[in-house]
């Protein structure tokens, strides 16, 4: 259901057709002005049924309101916090088992890292020879 009739959508339209036909028709064949003319009017009678579509969701009150109403006020009390809060509840721990590493945490444990020592002054000349050679 919405708000108004189709008749809005027609105005707004009809509004829109004529303003871009005048404003176009200054600098453009016959054709094109109409042409024109014809976007303006259906894109406007499209975002006037949109917002006529809006406001009737946004004002209107939903069917299922009018039912609970009618039910009484002691569900809607009960319902009321349904959709407000989000309860979430994590399960408990299981206990630790006392058998080791048969599926429990066993922290890794890498190589450790060596550094080289410096290189000499002579393997570094004994390198650049090499090197150059080839």
């Amino acid at each position: 259901m919405m708000i108004g009739t189709l008749l809005w959508n027609i105005i707004g339209g009809g509004i829109a057709f004529v303003g871009t036909f005048l404003l176009s028709i200054q600098s453009n064949l016959l054709t094109t002005s109409l042409l024109r003319g014809l976007y303006s009017f259906i894109i406007m009678f499209v975002l006037i049924f949109v917002a006529r579509w809006v406001i009737a969701i946004l004002l209107l009150p939903s069917p299922a309101s009018k039912v609970q109403s009618a039910e009484g006020a002691s569900q809607e009390e009960e319902q009321s916090h349904v959709g407000q809060r989000f309860d979430m509840v994590t399960p408990e721990d299981e206990p630790a088992s006392s058998g080791g590493s048969e599926g429990g945490f066993t922290p890794l444990s890498p190589p450790k890292l060596e550094t080289k020592p410096d290189p000499t002054p002579e393997s570094v000349v004994q390198a650049i020879r090499h090197l150059s050679e080839e």
